[in-house]
């Protein structure tokens, strides 16, 4: 599935490539996935921007976000290039009596392992709403989240 880039992440892009000040924002060295119950659109002030404190981030016993790693980026198409995840992201187990309970419907790339400090890169919409049983887990496959760039 592939995610949509923030504003926030697009003017870091174009800052970067003309050599202009990145305005504060820092590169993440670890990005970090969220899974989210709410579409973050609907919840931010300006819907194609989320703020990491407009996001509706799951609440569940056995519940942190989780590290993510990238495989180098590509150009499977002509004019567009993009990067995958290149390991297991592993949520859970969730040990409550209803497990992960609310449905995760949303996920985010975020550059905090907690809090809402921090800046939101990307945003996916998983294909079907996603719960864990208690003590199971969530589990995000290899190359499951893709980022692109035209």
């Amino acid at each position: 599935m592939s995610g949509n880039l923030t504003d926030t992440t697009d003017r870091a892009i174009l800052n970067w490539i003309t050599g202009t000040s990145l305005g504060g924002w820092t590169p993440p060295t670890t990005g970090y996935v969220a899974l989210l119950t709410v579409d973050p659109s609907t919840t931010a002030a300006v819907p194609t921007d989320p703020q990491m404190s407009e996001l509706t981030e799951l609440a569940a016993t056995g519940y942190a976000r989780k590290a993510v790693t990238w495989n180098a980026s590509t150009s499977p198409t002509n004019g567009t290039s993009q990067i995958q995840n290149n390991n297991v992201v592993t949520f859970g187990p969730f040990t409550a009596s209803n497990g992960s309970g609310t449905p995760t419907t949303f996920g985010a790339l975020v550059t905090t392992a907690s809090g809402t400090t921090g800046e939101v890169i990307a945003v996916w919409e998983w294909d079907v709403p996603v719960v864990a049983p208690q003590n199971q887990s969530i589990t995000i496959p290899i190359a499951n989240l893709t980022l692109t760039q035209q």
